[in-house]
């Protein structure tokens, strides 16, 4: 019973410092797999363009260059309730669009001229720079 009210208590705690613990990532990467970074907004307030993000802490924007224009948005998600997880698993595809998550960021990589494997591996190329975490890509 003791180890019960332990787990609670614990499980409450986290929940009260939610949001308390700001997200680690400064901004979008620079040059993932040979794209290069052209423009980074953070964007306030945090616009809720898929119903997956309606729980963000933190967005940015960011478009880069390379074998076709790539549009990145990038949310850093709380814990719970959605979190990235929530988020990934909610997804629905969208033609010319690639969702990921890793830890507690969500992401949706976006273009109209790249195909599904350049897509892909502009996706890898984020996910490690971010920080550690179970990734997920839809």
């Amino acid at each position: 019973m003791k180890r019960l009210w332990i787990v609670i208590l614990a499980g409450i705690a986290i929940e009260l410092t939610q949001g308390y613990f700001p997200p680690a990532l400064q901004a979008p990467p620079l040059a993932p797999a040979g794209w290069t970074r052209v423009t980074q907004t953070a964007l306030e307030p945090i616009p809720h363009e898929w119903p997956e993000t309606s729980h963000a802490v933190k967005a940015w924007r960011a478009t880069y260059s390379g074998i076709s224009e790539i549009t990145l948005t990038l949310y850093a998600m709380p814990w719970s309730p959605g979190s990235a997880w929530d988020a990934i698993q909610r997804w629905r595809p969208v033609p010319g669009a690639m969702a990921f998550s890793k830890g507690r960021y969500f992401g949706v990589a976006a273009s109209q001229g790249a195909d599904e494997a350049a897509l892909k591996r502009f996706v890898q190329a984020v996910l490690a720079t971010l920080p550690r975490g179970a990734e997920t890509i839809r």
